[in-house]
């Protein structure tokens, strides 16, 4: 799938001193020993955080909450579907949990953060990229893009966005039935406010699969 028009680059958030400028360094090395890379607007208090966290640890770390609920749900060899992968924290341990007999289909709209998602997953064999939206239909949609933070890009969520880019769509339904209908057992969806539109494009899926479990992150704002 292709863009039609590139993302721009978010605004760097730079730390100001000379010692919080040497900090940012070693902490991004820390992270690219890794095989972690950031985008600019993680700040240096953020990537910190995540340091002292023990690198998105599922008791801790990033999303604790969706991290544990996918302790207890995912098993060796399951399938999972990472609908708004963002940069691959979630992926990440998806993948792990799911084991190399497993697999984790990771979509994430935005070009930029896009990139940040196939540097972080790209030693995890059983991780399937896709760059686009998911929603309940093929046409291309305009994603709203938060000006601040790559996290906060919405289809549907325009409250201070910047311009919008326009970004291939697909449902669910379609993308697993163009797979082979594989046996998805659990679907992460964090898509900023397009929640229903998700679930419109996998009925289908939802039908066929009595078993699969859905989590939904859920912003009231959005």
């Amino acid at each position: 799938m292709t863009v039609a028009k590139k993302l721009p680059e978010y605004a760097a958030i730079a730390p100001k001193g000379f010692l919080r400028q040497v900090a940012l360094h070693g902490v991004n090395v820390v992270f690219r020993l890794r095989g972690i890379k950031l985008p600019s607007y993680f700040s240096l208090r953020q990537r910190l955080l995540l340091l002292r966290d023990r690198l998105f640890s599922p008791r801790r770390g990033v999303k604790p909450d969706v991290q544990n609920l996918c302790r207890r749900l995912l098993r060796e060899g399951m399938t999972v579907v990472d609908v708004g992968a963002n940069v691959g924290f979630l992926a990440r341990q998806f993948s792990r949990r799911v084991g190399p007999g497993g697999k984790v289909f990771a979509f994430e709209p935005d070009p930029f953060t896009f990139q940040f998602l196939e540097f972080n997953t790209r030693s995890f064999a059983n991780i399937q990229l896709t760059q686009c939206a998911i929603s309940d239909n093929h046409e291309p949609g305009l994603l709203h893009l938060n000006p601040v933070s790559g996290t906060g890009n919405s289809l549907f969520n325009k409250v201070d966005s910047s311009e919008p880019v326009s970004v291939p769509c697909i449902s669910l339904d379609e993308f697993l039935d163009k797979a082979g209908k594989p046996a998805v057992d659990v679907a992460k969806i964090d898509v900023e406010g397009a929640e229903l539109s998700v679930l419109r494009g996998m009925r289908q899926t939802i039908a066929r699969l009595p078993g699969l479990q859905i989590i939904i992150e859920y912003c009231p704002k959005n």
